[in-house]
Protein backbone atom coordinates (compact mmCIF):
# COMPACT_ATOMS: atom_id res chain seq x y z
CA UNK A 1 0.00 0.00 0.00
CA UNK A 2 1.24 3.43 -0.89
CA UNK A 3 1.68 5.66 2.24
CA UNK A 4 -0.33 8.38 0.47
CA UNK A 5 -3.30 5.99 0.17
CA UNK A 6 -3.41 5.48 3.94
CA UNK A 7 -3.63 9.24 4.54
CA UNK A 8 -6.53 9.51 2.09
CA UNK A 9 -8.63 6.59 3.26
CA UNK A 10 -11.59 6.84 5.60
CA UNK A 11 -10.93 4.66 8.66
CA UNK A 12 -14.37 4.03 10.21
CA UNK A 13 -18.11 3.85 9.59
CA UNK A 14 -18.35 7.28 11.20
CA UNK A 15 -15.83 8.82 8.77
CA UNK A 16 -17.46 7.10 5.79
CA UNK A 17 -20.91 8.34 6.85
CA UNK A 18 -19.62 11.88 7.38
CA UNK A 19 -17.94 11.86 3.97
CA UNK A 20 -21.20 10.80 2.30
CA UNK A 21 -23.35 13.07 4.48
CA UNK A 22 -25.49 10.16 5.68
CA UNK A 23 -25.99 8.23 8.93
CA UNK A 24 -23.82 5.27 9.88
CA UNK A 25 -26.91 3.06 9.68
CA UNK A 26 -27.54 4.16 6.09
CA UNK A 27 -23.98 3.54 4.90
CA UNK A 28 -23.90 0.12 6.59
CA UNK A 29 -27.12 -0.77 4.78
CA UNK A 30 -25.72 0.52 1.49
CA UNK A 31 -22.66 -1.68 2.00
CA UNK A 32 -24.77 -4.77 2.71
CA UNK A 33 -27.54 -4.26 0.18
CA UNK A 34 -26.20 -1.96 -2.52
CA UNK A 35 -22.52 -2.84 -2.65
CA UNK A 36 -20.98 0.33 -1.22
CA UNK A 37 -17.22 -0.26 -1.65
CA UNK A 38 -16.05 -0.71 1.94
CA UNK A 39 -13.00 -2.80 2.77
CA UNK A 40 -12.75 -4.96 5.89
CA UNK A 41 -9.93 -6.36 7.94
CA UNK A 42 -11.08 -9.03 10.38
CA UNK A 43 -9.43 -9.10 13.80
CA UNK A 44 -9.92 -11.67 16.57
CA UNK A 45 -13.00 -10.05 18.06
CA UNK A 46 -14.08 -7.21 15.81
CA UNK A 47 -13.23 -6.11 12.32
CA UNK A 48 -12.16 -2.73 11.10
CA UNK A 49 -13.47 -1.03 7.99
CA UNK A 50 -12.07 1.54 5.63
CA UNK A 51 -12.95 3.09 2.31
CA UNK A 52 -11.24 5.20 -0.30
CA UNK A 53 -13.02 8.45 -1.18
CA UNK A 54 -12.32 7.88 -4.89
CA UNK A 55 -14.16 4.54 -4.79
CA UNK A 56 -17.08 6.05 -2.88
CA UNK A 57 -17.33 8.89 -5.40
CA UNK A 58 -17.33 6.44 -8.31
CA UNK A 59 -19.99 4.31 -6.59
CA UNK A 60 -22.17 7.37 -5.97
CA UNK A 61 -21.81 8.48 -9.57
CA UNK A 62 -22.88 5.04 -10.79
CA UNK A 63 -25.99 5.28 -8.58
CA UNK A 64 -27.07 8.76 -9.69
CA UNK A 65 -29.20 7.09 -12.37
CA UNK A 66 -31.34 5.45 -9.64
CA UNK A 67 -31.88 8.04 -6.86
CA UNK A 68 -34.36 5.82 -5.02
CA UNK A 69 -31.46 3.54 -4.09
CA UNK A 70 -29.84 6.37 -2.14
CA UNK A 71 -32.82 7.32 0.00
CA UNK A 72 -32.74 7.17 3.77
CA UNK A 73 -36.00 5.22 3.75
CA UNK A 74 -36.07 2.21 6.05
CA UNK A 75 -35.23 -1.14 4.54
CA UNK A 76 -38.30 -3.31 3.72
CA UNK A 77 -37.70 -5.51 6.77
CA UNK A 78 -37.76 -2.47 9.06
CA UNK A 79 -41.02 -1.29 7.50
CA UNK A 80 -42.63 -4.71 8.01
CA UNK A 81 -41.90 -4.61 11.75
CA UNK A 82 -43.91 -1.41 11.96
CA UNK A 83 -46.90 -3.41 10.80
CA UNK A 84 -46.24 -6.77 12.47
CA UNK A 85 -45.77 -5.50 16.03
CA UNK A 86 -49.08 -3.60 16.28
CA UNK A 87 -50.93 -6.50 14.64
CA UNK A 88 -49.42 -8.95 17.11
CA UNK A 89 -50.48 -6.70 19.99
CA UNK A 90 -54.02 -6.56 18.62
CA UNK A 91 -54.11 -10.33 18.23
CA UNK A 92 -52.90 -10.93 21.78
CA UNK A 93 -55.35 -8.43 23.23
CA UNK A 94 -58.15 -9.90 21.12
CA UNK A 95 -57.45 -13.38 22.47
CA UNK A 96 -57.50 -12.01 26.03
CA UNK A 97 -60.85 -10.37 25.36
CA UNK A 98 -62.32 -13.60 23.95
CA UNK A 99 -60.98 -15.50 26.96
CA UNK A 100 -62.50 -13.01 29.42
CA UNK A 101 -65.88 -13.03 27.67
CA UNK A 102 -65.87 -16.82 27.43
CA UNK A 103 -65.01 -17.35 31.12
CA UNK A 104 -67.58 -14.81 32.40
Amino acid sequence: MNPDDRAERLESWKQIAAYLGKSERTVRRWQQVEGLPVHRHQHQQRGSVWAFPQELDAWLESRRRSPELLSDAPAPLQRSWRIVVPLAALLINGRRLVFLVHTS
